[in-house]
């Protein structure tokens, strides 16, 4: 599905918000610029107004909010062995 992401990510203080926040405003940053830029992109307009709206609704964002503010992160222990299983997996498929 192309409308969302999952992460699988770690962090030393097993405290991943300033991973998943740093996350976010790089892709958001890099969403709208895409859409600015593409010349074909037949919606820009219309995208570039609901994400505008987007942003005055969050009093932390002064521009544009692309993606939503709520996160559900999940703790979860897996091995080494797990993720390499599963990082074969997907370059498989």
């Amino acid at each position: 599905m192309s409308n969302h992401t999952h992460l699988v990510v770690s962090a030393k203080s097993n405290d991943t918000s300033d991973i998943l926040r740093d996350f976010k405003k790089f892709t958001n940053k890099r969403i709208i610029a895409a859409v600015k830029n593409n010349q074909q992109e037949s919606r820009k307009e219309w995208m570039l107004k609901v994400f505008k709206r987007e942003g005055t609704k969050n009093s932390r964002n002064s521009n544009y909010q692309f993606g939503g503010r709520i996160t559900n992160p999940k703790n979860v222990t897996v091995s080494s062995l797990q993720i390499r299983n599963w990082i074969t997996f997907i370059i498989i498929l």
